[in-house]
């Protein structure tokens, strides 16, 4: 019997009874769109297998090893990066800082908007577990704002927050703000250009964008404003969909149902807070 991507994935962490979560942007494009939004990959993070586990059980679908050591998975045209939770680069890089458990998964992302991890398999009768570290405030206040100031590859982490907030059309936040200003005084403009190029293949942003944007960042750092700024290039227009994968909330976090079912971001704020681990 033919088996959709997600079962077909959910189905091999089953089998082993490892705990998986949907992680990061997935969930938030999911939660703040609508149920058929199209993200460019979904990130998936396992707690109880290791590298060579996760190798050895997914390896007709590997495609490659990604910059931070996890999986990239090629299931029917949709695009998964995988990964075991010990292998989190903050949890490695900051074991005084961070407890390696999932509770702790949405302290390790650069972004608030990425700071969210839902549980994809939960026993019947009990709530699914939802952990989150400043995710709700960030979307209800409509900001992308700097979670985990540590973290690797800091260029391509300026142009994800410009993109994130272009797709959303947020805010800067005050602590981003600044973390960008300070970054850019050892990043160039054309290096941030040439990481968008790298990363997403296409200019999302243009050379003059870039530099027009930061130049508003730097002046906002150096006038100490402690509000949330929204630059002009987040607005002008839509950001262009990166992949052809279409998410459904309630259908993507189950991953036994095919049905589609429409989730409004009102409606899930409430049903996700009530449910929340903290």
């Amino acid at each position: 019997m033919w088996k959709s991507p997600r079962q077909a994935i959910l189905e091999t962490l089953r089998e082993r009874h490892w705990t998986a979560c949907l992680f990061g942007g997935a969930v938030r494009d999911i939660m703040t769109h609508s149920a058929w939004v199209v993200s460019r990959d979904i990130d998936v993070v396992v707690a109880g297998a290791d590298d060579e586990q996760l190798q050895c059980k997914f390896a007709q679908h590997v495609q490659r090893r990604t910059r931070l050591g996890g999986f990239h998975l090629g299931v029917q045209g949709w695009r998964f990066d995988i990964w075991p939770l010990e292998k989190t680069w903050a949890f490695q890089e900051l074991p005084v800082l961070l407890q390696r458990d999932i509770a702790t998964l949405p302290r390790t992302t650069f972004l608030t908007t990425e700071a969210i991890v839902v549980e994809l398999s939960s026993t019947s009768g009990k709530p699914r577990a939802v952990y989150e570290h400043g995710f709700f405030e960030s979307i209800v206040n409509r900001t992308v704002e700097l979670n985990l100031e540590v973290n690797p590859y800091q260029a391509l982490n300026i142009i994800r927050a410009f993109v994130a907030a272009r797709r959303l059309k947020f805010q800067i936040g005050p602590k981003l703000v600044g973390h960008i200003a300070r970054q850019m005084r050892s990043i160039s403009i054309e290096e941030l250009f040439e990481e968008q190029m790298c990363h997403y293949h296409r200019p999302l942003f243009s050379l003059e964008e870039l530099s027009i944007g930061v130049k508003q960042i730097k002046d906002a750092a150096r006038w100490r404003q402690r509000c949330a700024l929204m630059l002009p290039m987040f607005v002008q227009l839509d950001l262009p969909v990166t992949s052809d994968i279409e998410l459904d909330l309630d259908n993507e976090l189950d991953w036994d149902s095919d049905e589609p079912e429409s989730t409004p971001w009102d409606d899930c704020l409430g049903q996700y807070k009530s449910s929340c681990y903290v």
